[in-house]
């Protein structure tokens, strides 16, 4: 016990002085998954970013489907987003300029790999799109 105890007392503050004791690590990103139906476009549902969780009018995008994960960057109020996945309270959305992919059918669930920002934000944040709302990519 005495050596475990030395052990001890020379270990913590060796790690605590080269900074290796208590870094966190972030969670690795979970990928937004599209497709899984050969009638249905690979995003079918569109959303809007709402008033209900937003912080000064945005929203953040997250790396995950929780709180915990990071924030990638933050939607403003007004903007249009494809549902795509879904991962209790959170939603995986896709959204950004150009060709996002995700208009026509893909057969198999695949992790979403296309050229527009994808992410998490929480279900609440986003409502359905009004009739006639153009999707973003298409």
């Amino acid at each position: 016990m005495i050596i475990f105890g030395q052990a001890m007392r020379w270990t913590v503050p060796v790690l605590l002085a080269t900074g290796l004791a208590f870094e966190a690590v972030a969670a690795p990103a979970v990928p937004v998954r599209v497709g899984g139906d050969v009638d249905l476009p690979a995003c079918a549902e569109l959303g809007v970013i709402g008033e209900t969780q937003s912080q000064e009018g945005r929203v953040d995008v997250r790396s995950g489907p929780t709180g915990t994960f990071q924030v990638l960057e933050r939607l403003n109020v007004g903007d249009i987003v494809r549902v795509c996945d879904r991962n209790g309270t959170f939603v995986g959305v896709i959204y950004g300029e150009g060709d996002c992919g995700v208009a026509e059918p893909v057969a198999r669930r695949a992790s979403y790999r296309g050229s527009c920002p994808s992410g998490w934000v929480h279900n609440r944040s986003v409502e359905p799109a009004a009739p006639g709302a153009v999707a973003p990519g298409t």
